[in-house]
């Protein structure tokens, strides 16, 4: 009972904090409310402002930091920090989000049966600039994971027409060929990823070969490693534009012209990438790409985005056919019952960051604070941040150039146990409703800490505080004797708007 009581009192507090109706005309998230742009039962041209029904807000933005907070759904007592692993979506876009849900339960037929195909389309449009491509060539799925499954599910096919291409090719300068049945994956590639191509590989007969990595390395070293392990078997290869554990940018473009220049299709893992950097597809003419919006990008969550280069979409198919065979974008476009609204938040995503001042200011804010309150933890730690050794190597352009929006530092205690570092992770939400990514590299533990346009340096600083209260005085046997199934269910981090609705 203490502990309801204690959540009541906390979201009474923050039912409290209401503004005037002059402040709530000035501050307030919500867009000012436009007419539907299309009356139910009405087919839709494919039009950009039928994915923003509501204007954006007609005042300036506050200052990037806690001024921010109130424009998302975050509890005023969290100190976010790990935006990578989920993401979170702005006010603003979800009040579109809501109200394309809203246009479904109205009428689910119309809008399904004569609507959804032209806004997907138009979200699709918008989609294609955001990472250069025609998105004739693009088409959503519902998170990175779903489209990496769907392009290794077609490898069989995918290997079959490759080798006929390159038969046709080889034939002509009388060279024989190897048979092509590995793909190529780099050590710190993401965890689920690697085991959707380890499965592949063992049911369809491929062979995995996983490059080692630790760093620090410079990225001629990296890219040293990969020449050394190419030969003329390797049939894909995946890499990814920024890393997941350890967060390091990767030099993606130039591995896929060097593995493309053997004959190897690639396949770009860019998760994290859309909203800490440029991506530019046709500038890297990838054969497979695959990113999502809904972590850094601020879209409603799931949606990812599968790019496939023309010449492979033939045979590149959903994990489950629902919509026949033969054309890409028909079969990507229905597959089954599910939320097909999460896609059409790209564009009003997208103004929401115009509004905040544009993909530049947003990048250089959250790399400037990741830089630095990775290097104030650090030294309330003691110990350091991971840093890069630059193209070369040879410390001219070594340092911060690999950190996006997340930074990675080491933790002081090396002998802690995996269970203890779990609990200790979980702990961190349970007594302070901060989060972070706790992982091991390199024989040694380090967080992974997220900036995003809501932090500032104090988040980071009462971060390192917590971290090192908590390593200080805990005992190696205080979590690991007990079970994770043991850890109590948190109310601390409801909000009154979900609260509202339990």
């Amino acid at each position: 009972m203490a502990k309801t009581a204690d959540v009541k009192e906390d979201v009474d507090d923050i039912e409290n904090q209401t503004l005037t109706s002059e402040e709530k005309a000035k501050e307030s998230p919500q867009g000012e409310s436009l007419p539907a742009p299309h009356p139910v039962g009405q087919s839709s041209e494919p039009t950009v402002s039928a994915c923003l029904p509501f204007k954006l807000p007609n005042y300036p933005p506050p200052p990037f930091g806690k001024a921010l907070r109130p424009h998302f759904f975050l509890s005023s007592t969290s100190t976010p920090l790990n935006h990578g692993s989920f993401g979170s979506i702005p006010r603003f876009v979800e009040q579109t989000h809501a109200h394309f849900r809203a246009w479904v339960e109205a009428s689910p037929d119309s809008f399904i049966s004569l609507n959804l195909r032209n806004l997907s389309e138009t979200a699709l449009e918008c989609a294609g600039e955001l990472v250069n491509a025609d998105p004739k060539n693009l088409v959503f799925v519902h998170n990175v994971t779903s489209g990496v499954n769907c392009v290794l599910r077609s490898l069989r096919q995918l290997a079959e027409a490759h080798a006929r291409r390159a038969e046709k090719y080889e034939l002509n300068k009388l060279k024989l060929l190897k048979k092509r049945n590995k793909i190529l994956i780099l050590s710190i590639n993401h965890e689920g990823v690697k085991q959707a191509i380890k499965y592949i590989a063992k049911i369809d007969n491929f062979v995995v070969h996983e490059i080692p990595l630790t760093y620090p390395i410079s990225d001629s070293a990296l890219i040293s490693r990969v020449r050394a392990a190419i030969d003329d078997t390797v049939l894909l290869a995946n890499f990814e534009i920024i890393s997941t554990l350890p967060s390091v940018i990767l030099p993606y473009e130039r591995l896929t012209r060097l593995c493309q220049g053997h004959g190897i299709m690639v396949m770009i893992d860019a998760a994290h990438a859309l909203g800490q950097v440029p991506v530019n597809i046709r500038n890297c003419s990838p054969d497979f790409l695959v990113c999502n919006t809904h972590k850094w990008f601020f879209s409603a969550r799931p949606v990812g985005i599968l790019y496939v280069d023309p010449k492979w979409q033939q045979y590149v198919h959903p994990t489950i056919p629902t919509y026949g065979t033969g054309n890409f974008k028909d079969e990507f476009s229905w597959m089954g019952t599910v939320d097909y609204t999460t896609y059409l938040t790209i564009p009003v995503a997208r103004e929401w960051r115009r509004w905040l001042g544009g993909e530049e200011v947003i990048r250089q804010h959250n790399h400037k604070l990741a830089v630095e309150g990775g290097r104030r933890i650090a030294e309330m730690l003691g110990t350091e941040v991971l840093l890069g050794l630059g193209r070369t190597g040879t410390g001219a352009d070594h340092g911060e150039a690999l950190i996006p929006a997340m930074v990675n530092v080491r933790l002081p205690s090396q002998e802690r146990s995996e269970e203890y570092m779990k609990r200790f992770q979980k702990e961190l939400i349970i007594r302070h409703q901060a989060s972070v990514t706790v992982f091991k590299h390199g024989g040694r533990w380090w967080i992974r800490v997220s900036a995003q346009v809501y932090n500032d340096i104090e988040d980071f600083e009462q971060l390192g505080q917590w971290i090192l209260e908590m390593l200080t005085n805990d005992e190696e046997d205080k979590y690991a004797s007990e079970s994770l199934a043991d850890l109590p269910f948190s109310t601390a981090l409801l909000t009154p708007e979900i609260l509202s609705k339990l």
